[in-house]
C-alpha cells in the first residue's frame, strides 16, 4: 500500500494529501500563483524588504546569507611575520601575513623536505657506471636505473624463467635453417595461414624447445622447426609453458 503524505499549500494555506513525498501547492492554480506572483519579504539578516517569487527565501542576497551563517567575529590588528607591517583582518581567519607576496617569500626561505637530510646529498658513486653524483636517487641517471633492472631480471630472476639456456644464440647454422624453414613453409604461418607482407611478421619456432638440447644442430633440424606468425608464436610459447608447468 502506498504511503499518503499531508501538506499545507503555500498559497492558500489549506491542508491537502498526496502520494508524492514533496508537494508545495494543492492545485495547478495555486502552483501558477506561487510561481508567478511576487511576494514581499523581510531579510533575516539586514531587515530590509525585498521582492521574490520563492516563498522559502529568507535573505535578500547571497552576501546576507553568508554573513548570517558565518560565526560572529570582528576585525583585529595583526603584525605580519615576514615584513613586520600592521594589518587588519578578520579574527576567524588566523592570518600570519599581510599579503600573498609575504606568504610566498616566507615559504621560499623554508627548508625543503629533501634538504632536511644532508646525507642524501653527499657525493656517491653510481652502482652501474661508477660516476660520482649527488642527490637522493640510487643511480646517476634513468639509463643506469633501467640497466640495473635488466640485470636483476636475467636468468632465474626473470618471472618468465623456465630453465635451460638463458641466451638467444641458437648456434652457427640458425640463420640458414631459419631461411630454409620459411621457404619450405612457403612463407606462410602454419597455424592461421597468414602470409608474409602484412603487419605481423613471421617467426620460426622450435617444436621441441631449444633449451632441452645439448647440441644445437639437433635442435635446429628442419623437422623441429615450424613457421608461425608473431601472434601464433606467442600463443604457442604460452601453451608450451603451461604444459611444462603441469
Amino acid at each position: 500500500m502506498l504511503k499518503v503524505y499531508t501538506f499545507i499549500c503555500l498559497v492558500c494555506n489549506q491542508q491537502f494529501t498526496d502520494r508524492e513525498p514533496k508537494r508545495k501547492y494543492c492545485s495547478p492554480k495555486c502552483a501558477h500563483i506561487g510561481k508567478t506572483v511576487s511576494i514581499t519579504k523581510i531579510c533575516k539578516y539586514c531587515n530590509s524588504s525585498f521582492v521574490c517569487k520563492d516563498p522559502n527565501r529568507k535573505f535578500c542576497s547571497p552576501k546576507c546569507s553568508n554573513r548570517f551563517n558565518q560565526p560572529i567575529t570582528k576585525k583585529v590588528t595583526l603584525i605580519c611575520e615576514w615584513c613586520g607591517k600592521q594589518f587588519e583582518e578578520w579574527e576567524c581567519h588566523h592570518s600570519r601575513f599581510c599579503s600573498h607576496k609575504c606568504t610566498s617569500s616566507f615559504a621560499a626561505r623554508q627548508p625543503k623536505l629533501k634538504n632536511r637530510n644532508p646525507l642524501n646529498y653527499n657525493p656517491k658513486p653510481c652502482p652501474i657506471c661508477g660516476k660520482i653524483f649527488t642527490g637522493v636517487r640510487k643511480f646517476c641517471s634513468e639509463i643506469c636505473e633501467n640497466e640495473n633492472q635488466a640485470i636483476q631480471k636475467i636468468g632465474k630472476n626473470n618471472p618468465n624463467w623456465v630453465g635451460g639456456n638463458n641466451t638467444f644464440y641458437y648456434g652457427a647454422n640458425w640463420d640458414r635453417q631459419k631461411r630454409q624453414a620459411k621457404k619450405r613453409d612457403n612463407y606462410t604461418c602454419q597455424k592461421c595461414g597468414y602470409e608474409f607482407g602484412g603487419n605481423r611478421f613471421l617467426d620460426v619456432h622450435h617444436i621441441i624447445p631449444f633449451r632441452l638440447f645439448d647440441n644445437y644442430k639437433l635442435a635446429n633440424k628442419l623437422d623441429n622447426l615450424i613457421t608461425l606468425c608473431r601472434t601464433c608464436h606467442i600463443q604457442t610459447e604460452l601453451e608450451t609453458r603451461k604444459i611444462n608447468q603441469t
